[in-house]
């Protein structure tokens, strides 16, 4: 079963629970955290405006940020997560070129970004930023029921906000964090069709190379071997070949 997020901008209270209780549940020292608030004001008085956008991993249902990882450190949990490993994590930084929404940075030698909480959402249990909201703006539970919640919530904002809208990006195949918003989604931020660059990348050229490196080294430990059995024979035979 495939689980997601609902988080629900227009009831967010910018209390920064979720960060807090997501630095607690990962260990992370108080400079570094997997979630930031990123504020946008536009209009004026008296029809000024404020928005946030809680900036976390968007589990993409076709996460480029695993098809790159060269370890194996991040990675889809059977919950449809993303899940990262920082034991597996080289620093490369690959996961934060390729990611559409510019979410992971690599601090220290290694990437900083969310583990989807594995320890707790693969055995049932909710992310650590969802069971501390205190205003309801997080939800968890199977994708299905959570995209169902955010089209509600978003019919019922449009009778005051009639740019309100669900975000989950078909260009990267559905995300796991659905967003509910209150206006169109570049007022906060968000990019309305992310793609990763088109460019080829040292990545991908790196790793036909090493395939054939790979393959190459097999066929002479092949050729190593015929030797040496050759050899083996001929002191057997006293010499013979």
């Amino acid at each position: 079963m495939t689980l997601a997020f609902v988080q629900d901008m227009s009831l967010c209270m910018e209390c920064q629970g979720c960060r807090v209780a997501c630095q607690t549940q990962n260990g992370l020292p108080a400079e570094q955290t997997f979630v930031r608030l990123r504020f946008h004001d536009s209009g004026t008085y008296p029809r000024a405006q404020h928005h946030v956008a809680r900036i976390t991993c968007q589990h993409c249902l076709k996460p480029t940020c695993v098809s790159h990882c060269p370890t194996g450190a991040t990675y889809v949990g059977e919950s449809g997560l993303v899940h990262f490993n920082a034991d597996k994590c080289i620093g490369c930084g690959w996961c934060e070129k390729r990611c559409p929404f510019e979410v992971p940075k690599v601090v220290q030698g290694k990437a900083l970004r969310c583990t989807g909480c594995e320890s707790l959402t693969e055995y049932g249990k909710e992310p650590a930023c969802v069971s501390t909201c205190i205003s309801g703006a997080l939800a968890f539970g199977p994708r299905e029921e959570m995209l169902q919640r955010a089209e509600a919530r978003v019919a019922a904002l449009k009778v005051r906000h009639p740019n309100a809208q669900v975000y989950s990006p078909k260009s990267v195949g559905g995300t796991g964090l659905i967003w509910v918003l209150r206006d169109k989604p570049e007022v906060y931020g968000l990019p309305l069709n992310p793609r990763v660059r088109p460019t080829l990348s040292l990545h991908d050229m790196v790793q036909p190379g090493t395939q054939v490196s790979a393959a190459g080294g097999v066929l002479l430990a092949g050729l190593g071997w015929i030797i040496a059995r050759r050899m083996q024979l001929s002191e057997t035979k006293g010499g013979e070949e």
